[in-house]
């Protein structure tokens, strides 16, 4: 699979998001649903059960909830895949497809379920080691999203999600156009946010710096906080290096010192950014930066591994 420009110098940073199991933005949860996530918590299922789970047993003890049983499922499918990325090859997208096959069942045309279905999927390929794998899976993602989408066309978390399969198989410009949609469907300020920073990305990769400038300044920062604030960080590595890149070099160079300044005093942001943007800046500036970026990677690399 292709890799793209948003990564490291060490480490892929898409991989390390991978690797850390962040959660996807894009499995929506209703406050009336709390009840029975806490429910699901405290009957937490072992992994080792996950492809046996009698689902009939588990609609008739959540029928307490006033949810449709369609949506249970989904919920179930959704709280279970921390615990199946840790099962071996694809059992533990197959036992998560059966849960949203149940689901569908039930209701083939909930396009939140199709919608799920497709985010799992993603996550799923991420974690497999054979290509083949990686491969078959997302095309179950992309045939559920394209569901969702038969479905209810003008949604742009369905667009979104189809855009995030085809970046990730580095088909930037098809991408691009589904971001594009995503932006101009219903408002969803989350969503949106999302879409606009990839639709950067594809800039960015394309080699479209003064566009790819503009759309990250689009960017509204205020939904990435908490485990997705790295993300503001590499785009602030990403605005220097498109400024550098559309002629800009002393404004350039004041932008990844003053990043640099930021890392040197909290080391942990630079072991959670540092893209290749930041790396390619450091190297056609100066020596002396790129040395300092090198600086600046071990002893955050050396904080991480020591905490």
């Amino acid at each position: 699979m292709k890799r793209n420009s948003v990564k490291t110098g060490m480490l892929d940073q898409r991989n390390r998001a991978t690797q850390r199991r962040r959660k996807h933005p894009l499995h929506s949860v209703e406050p009336s649903e709390t009840k029975l996530i806490k429910w699901l918590k405290i009957n937490a299922i072992d992994e080792t059960d996950l492809g046996s789970i009698n689902l009939t047993d588990y609609l008739r003890e959540t029928q307490i909830f006033e949810i449709l049983p369609e949506e249970r499922l989904r919920q179930l499918a959704i709280y279970l895949e921390f615990e199946a990325l840790g099962l071996l090859g694809k059992s533990g997208w197959e036992a998560l497809k059966r849960i949203y096959k149940c689901a569908l069942k039930l209701n083939e045309n909930d396009e939140h379920v199709w919608l799920s279905m497709g985010i799992s999927a993603h996550t799923m390929a991420d974690a497999q080691e054979k290509a083949k794998d990686q491969k078959s899976i997302y095309q179950e993602k992309k045939y559920a999203i394209l569901n969702a989408l038969n479905i209810k066309p003008n949604w742009s978390r369905a667009h979104y999600s189809l855009g995030y399969l085809y970046y990730f198989q580095g088909k930037e410009q098809v991408a691009l156009n589904e971001f594009e949609k995503a932006l101009i469907c219903e408002d969803d300020d989350n969503i949106h946010a999302w879409a606009q920073l990839y639709k950067a990305h594809c800039l960015h990769d394309m080699h479209q710096w003064e566009k790819a400038l503009y759309a990250y300044k689009l960017v509204n920062l205020s939904v990435f906080n908490g485990y997705t604030s790295w993300r503001i960080d590499v785009l602030r590595e990403q605005i220097a290096e498109c400024t550098y890149k559309i002629g800009n070099k002393k404004e350039a160079q004041k932008m990844l010192i003053k990043i640099f300044e930021r890392y040197e005093i909290e080391p942990s942001l630079a072991f959670n950014a540092m893209s290749i943007s930041l790396w390619s800046l450091a190297k056609y500036l100066s020596p002396d930066l790129l040395i300092r970026a090198k600086i600046i990677e071990e002893k955050a690399f050396n904080k991480a591994i020591n905490c």
